[in-house]
């Protein structure tokens, strides 16, 4: 159905068509064919309506991004998340136990995971500080995959732009590098990283270690042998018992043939978001996106789910793969008359649109 009528609106307009998708979207075009496939042999509309919800975001982020404010309002939701969060600690109170109220640690750690995902979006030192803010936060409920994700986002970002770190930020964080692991190597029972990590805690599963989720990954092969190739429905979480692993439930969901074109999308994008920040000149907004999402698949590795349509986490990941490579944002801060290539080939004067 979703390839029908898009192949009716491309035979309609097809420069619109063009513009509003990639090439690589015919994978996902796939997927939803499948998901399609899968509402029917499980006779469920409750996977149906997911699939339309998910086609929704799909189109709404990608309209979005269409926008040079598009930019604006994602340094806004990083501001207002991190606002929320200080806020939350306010009125309902320090974490007891780790839990800040009623609201889960890793929870909480995912909107610190989205605060620094978005504050990239950011110029100057103020990146910098949403950064510390958030992970001191994330540290506070010692929610360790959040902490280690968003040390990565920033860390990876910082590595793409080295040449804009400056000497100050430079030796600022090379400062912190060195007190770390100064901090590890003479106290390694009471080290600020193990005590925030708290890497030998039972508590938080029988495996501990660095997961506290290795008991619940022994659940994922028994369950994907007894649905391998269709899995158990899109967004059926309810119908098996979750591994705590994003990827390794996706696969539970979509099983050998959905998981195929999910991860092959992924891959495609990630290979092509790659090219796009090794070959381009202006790279902020690139390098922003591939910081976050190789972040995001770390922390999913820690995470029930990669994306989802409710946490700051799996809306994030949405938004980076669906947000237009194009890229208006880049074009617009590029030099008056810079000419710039978008992702349909097509050639833009950014000196007409200024």
């Amino acid at each position: 159905m979703t390839m029908g009528l898009t192949s009716f609106f491309h035979i309609l307009k097809p420069s619109f068509f063009k513009a509003l998708f990639n090439s690589i979207d015919i994978l996902l075009f796939f997927l939803f064919a499948f998901i399609i496939f899968q509402s029917i042999y499980f006779s469920s509309a409750f996977i149906a309506l997911n699939l339309a919800l998910f086609v929704v975001i799909f189109i709404s982020i990608r309209s979005a991004s269409f926008s040079v404010s598009f930019i604006n309002y994602l340094k806004n939701a990083s501001t207002g998340l991190l606002l929320a969060a200080v806020l939350l600690l306010i009125i309902l109170g320090p974490p007891v136990d780790r839990w800040v109220g009623g609201i889960h640690p890793n929870t909480f750690g995912a909107i610190c995971v989205a605060v620094v995902g978005l504050s990239l979006f950011h110029k100057g030192f103020l990146k910098d500080i949403i950064f510390f803010i958030a992970i001191a936060l994330a540290a506070l409920v010692s929610s360790r995959y959040a902490v280690v994700t968003c040390f990565i986002m920033f860390f990876i970002y910082n590595t793409i732009n080295f040449s804009k770190i400056g000497y100050n930020r430079f030796f600022f964080y090379s400062a912190i590098t060195l007190f770390l692991i100064g901090d590890v190597l003479l106290n390694r029972s009471n080290s600020l990283i193990f005590d925030i990590l708290k890497v030998s805690d039972s508590g938080r599963g029988l495996g501990s270690g660095l997961s506290g989720r290795d008991d619940l990954w022994f659940f994922f092969l028994p369950q994907f042998l007894e649905s391998p190739v269709i899995g158990y429905g899109f967004r059926s979480r309810a119908s098996y018992i979750g591994s705590h692993n994003g990827f390794l439930d996706i696969i539970l969901q979509q099983g050998v043939i959905g998981s195929f074109l999910f991860f092959s999308y992924l891959l495609v994008f990630l290979w092509r978001s790659a090219l796009d920040v090794f070959n381009k000149s202006r790279k902020e907004y690139r390098g922003a996106v591939l910081s976050i999402l190789l972040g995001l698949i770390f922390g999913a590795q820690l995470q029930p789910q990669f994306f989802s349509f409710g946490d700051p986490f799996g809306v994030l990941t949405l938004v980076c793969l669906f947000a237009r490579r194009g890229f208006e944002y880049d074009d617009a801060s590029a030099p008056s008359g810079d000419v710039s290539s978008s992702e349909d080939g097509v050639s833009t004067l950014v000196g007409r649109r200024k």
